[in-house]
């Protein structure tokens, strides 16, 4: 059914095929369409297995007896068939179909599928994005979470601002300084409580991927909260939420080691350096993780998004680090209790 415009396809619809090329699952006759053009001759058909194929492969060369051949083969593989495409009377059929055989095979080690994308793959990637976004947005949320104002506000006497007393850090071990042992253990828990919430719901928003990504900015929102000006604590009580719950299997070496660190004696900065030496094991070891494929007990699988994004919370840790050495601040483990 062609109306004469160049290169204009023509479109042959064959529906009354032989008894033995029925659609044995409908008993009815397969249903073929053939396409054509001066360019380059195109085959859809209205078979599922054949139709995903050719939605989701590279683009193969046919005529009809071909076709035939081919979804009578799928319907019943055990028939006696002659193997090998038909020769065709066409030659622009022949080199099409020779410059198709000569086409690069794809790479699968590679990761290339010979797959043309398509609509609904672009549609994919946005959806994932997406995700990814709303994880990061949902840790970064639970990370500004004010756990030592709450404490504060639960302390009896006059309230203290932690941000401008004692190490004016919000973290847990200047708010034991200020207020107790019981809210500063408290206020360990709660730090520690939105790394490891934020990633779970990270997990189901977005998968792994999303775990890692809302574990990172819950360290950001601790450290960063836009709430406070950006004045916010260093984040390890955070990112140890965010290594329970994304590397749960070194968890518990993380802490032997920093307080092993922490408890050398002649130290000048004790909390400094038990943070440097248990962030560096903390990335080492994530890396090893993901190299050798090593169990992850509850935690998602080790990939490399694992070492990549401890590198990004060892990094936010070390932008507020890095400037309180810098301006020669007091060290967390050396000031005295109460403090003001």
């Amino acid at each position: 059914m062609g109306n004469g415009t160049p290169n204009e396809p023509e479109v042959d619809v064959r529906r009354g095929l032989e008894p033995d090329r029925l659609d044995r699952r409908r008993n009815e006759p397969a249903d073929l369409r053939e396409v054509s053009s001066e360019d380059h001759v195109l085959t859809a058909f209205e078979h599922l297995e054949l139709l995903l194929e050719c939605a989701r492969g590279a683009t193969q060369i046919w005529i009809r007896d071909d076709l035939e051949d081919e979804l009578a083969r799928r319907i019943d593989p055990n028939g006696e068939r002659p193997q090998g495409p038909h020769p065709s009377a066409d030659p622009e059929v022949e080199r099409e179909r020779a410059a198709y055989k000569q086409r690069p095979e794809p790479d699968h080690a590679a990761g290339d599928t010979g797959e043309r994308p398509g609509p609904h793959d672009a549609v994919a990637a946005s959806m994932r994005l997406l995700r990814l976004l709303s994880a990061s947005a949902i840790g970064y949320l639970l990370g500004t979470v004010p756990s030592s104002e709450i404490a504060s506000h639960l302390a009896a006497g006059e309230l203290v601002d932690p941000r401008s007393a004692g190490s004016r850090n919000p973290g847990a071990t200047n708010a034991r300084r200020l207020f107790g042992r019981r809210l500063g253990h408290a206020v360990m828990v709660a730090d520690i409580g939105k790394g490891f919430v934020a990633c779970g719901l990270g997990r189901r928003i977005a998968g792994d991927a999303g775990a890692h990504v809302a574990g990172v900015a819950a360290v950001v929102g601790h450290c960063y909260p836009a709430w406070t000006r950006f004045r916010g604590g260093k984040g390890v009580a955070t990112s140890f939420g965010q290594c329970l719950y994304t590397f749960p299997a070194y968890a518990p070496v993380d802490v032997a080691v920093a307080m092993t660190v922490a408890r050398i004696p002649g130290l000048r900065r004790p909390a400094l350096a038990s943070v440097a030496v248990s962030s560096g094991a903390w990335l080492w070891a994530s890396f090893q993780w993901w190299r050798r494929g090593l169990p992850n007990l509850w935690g998602p699988r080790p990939t490399g998004a694992l070492p990549l994004a401890n590198a990004a919370t060892v990094l936010v840790i070390a932008s507020k680090a890095l400037p309180m050495l810098r301006h020669g601040e007091p060290d967390e483990l050396t000031l005295p209790r109460g403090l003001m």
